[in-house]
């Protein structure tokens, strides 16, 4: 039995059309059969290769040929961390849909073209995209992804790609992020008729919208015409004219999503006893990996401050996420998007997020949970908070726990679930050893270890 036939029976879940992919501590290998598939023998064979790394789509690829079944491998630096799009900033989804035409463009001057033009085939590394999945490309006319009575299309995968990068990037520059990452996580696309009707409370980014669907339908029509009797250079320009055009509306709504960013506030401020609280446990815990749930940009500079490197974010402030993802590659190991789903269970232990948090399990956590958002608006329970908070963090845990106003507003639905006495009996209950370090009307801070015992404390500190 060869060596590949032995990768291929102990990763048999990692082998596609293309063949096996083998990775290292820093290296992403792909194992491919050069007889499998034509556009394998033109990648491998041609200076494709080279024109997909100038056109900043690919990383560059090392070709080593085999010996044993005339394999060639196929060697690239392997990105860490692996942020899935779920995850993304406003503006990375613009990013990616922008890599995905530039990528079009140079394959389809050579008979090729992106088949499948997913989200899930795209990584960033140091915040610069690039397709991973070599099998995301193939020769024109061969149809893997679609039906084979789009083959005659201007793009065959032009309906994948508007379903999930076009659509996309018009809910992100409208502030509707949290919709798309549903759909994503779900392997569910939106559709054009529901992406209107998300945007029609949003009239300067329906109006745009509106224009590039219809004005890429005029192309495929004009295409649907020309293709039969038109030259391989006339053709050719109309699919470079195609994909300029849509490159020219991702990169209005990048910038719109830009703009939008620099005009959203700074998010909650945090409370003098909460910032205190932090830098004295961030001191204690500096030199191991922290997770921090519900950031503000004040509490990530006081980790920050504190020497603290090795941090995972998750928050549902789009600045702070946007502006970590742009940090030095020393600053941050990872930003994740916090998922404000619009139906309830949204929380740190839903499932959309799960992944992420699975990924990157930290040493120490640091939760600031809003239980207005959380319970009272999401419907979570306090004691699903204090679990998840328990599971993340697999030493010690600094619990934030902002208590709800009682205006009028938040009285009619708050049933007395945010109430001390129910917090105290939540913490007693997931909890062995705790501490109440502060305890007002409008904040309980909370320590917690799971090996050093910590005395309980239940005196409120006004």
């Amino acid at each position: 039995m060869s060596l590949i036939q032995q990768l291929d029976r102990a990763y048999s879940d990692r082998r596609d059309r293309y063949g096996v992919t083998i990775l290292s501590r820093s290296r992403a290998i792909r194992a491919i059969k050069r007889s499998d598939d034509e556009a394998v023998r033109r990648l491998v064979e041609t200076n494709l290769l080279d024109i997909l790394v100038a056109a900043r789509a690919i990383l560059p690829a090392r070709v080593i040929r085999g010996r044993q079944d005339d394999y060639v491998f196929l060697v690239q630096k392997r990105i860490r961390p692996a942020v899935a799009p779920s995850e993304w900033s406003p503006s990375m989804f613009a990013d990616a849909a922008l890599l995905i035409l530039r990528a079009e463009k140079a394959l389809s001057l050579h008979g090729m073209t992106v088949d499948d033009p997913h989200p899930w085939n795209v990584l960033f590394d140091e915040g610069k995209p690039y397709i991973v999945d070599m099998g995301a490309f193939n020769v024109v006319g061969t149809g893997v992804h679609w039906s084979a009575r789009l083959d005659a299309d201007i793009w065959p995968a032009g309906n994948v790609y508007n379903a999930l990068f076009l659509n996309v990037v018009a809910l992100v520059a409208a502030g509707r992020g949290h919709y798309v990452r549903q759909a994503l996580t779900d392997w569910n696309p939106i559709s054009g008729s529901d992406t209107a009707l998300l945007l029609l409370k949003n009239p300067a980014t329906l109006i745009p919208y509106l224009a590039i669907r219809f004005h890429t339908a005029l192309f495929r029509l004009a295409w649907t015409f020309s293709a039969p009797v038109a030259s391989t250079s006339q053709k050719s320009k109309l699919k470079s004219a195609y994909l300029s055009f849509l490159s020219r509306y991702v990169q209005r709504m990048r910038s719109r999503i830009v703009r939008r960013m620099g005009a959203v506030g700074r998010g909650m401020n945090l409370s003098p006893s909460a910032a205190v609280a932090i830098r004295t446990f961030t001191r204690q815990h500096s030199s191991r990996r922290f997770l921090v749930y519900g950031a503000s940009r004040e509490s990530v500079d006081c980790i920050s401050a504190g020497g603290v490197t090795s941090l995972l974010v998750v928050s549902p402030d789009e600045v702070l996420i946007e502006s970590l993802y742009h940090s030095p590659t020393n600053h941050m190991s990872v930003a994740v998007m916090d998922l404000r789903s619009p139906t309830p269970g949204a929380g740190p232990g839903n499932r959309w997020i799960l992944p992420a948090f699975e990924r990157h399990r930290s040493e120490v956590g640091v939760f600031c949970f809003d239980l207005k958002e959380l319970v009272i608006d999401k419907c979570l329970t306090v004691s699903e908070l204090v679990q998840a908070a328990r599971e993340l963090s697999k030493s010690v845990a600094l619990i934030i726990l902002t208590k709800p106003s009682r205006d009028d507003r938040t009285r009619g639905r708050d049933y007395g679930q945010t109430g001390d006495d129910v917090l105290l009996a939540c913490l007693e209950e997931h909890l062995e050893a705790f501490e109440v370090i502060f305890n007002d009307s409008s904040e309980m801070v909370v320590t917690f270890s799971h090996n050093n015992p910590i005395r309980r404390s239940h005196n409120d500190r006004e």
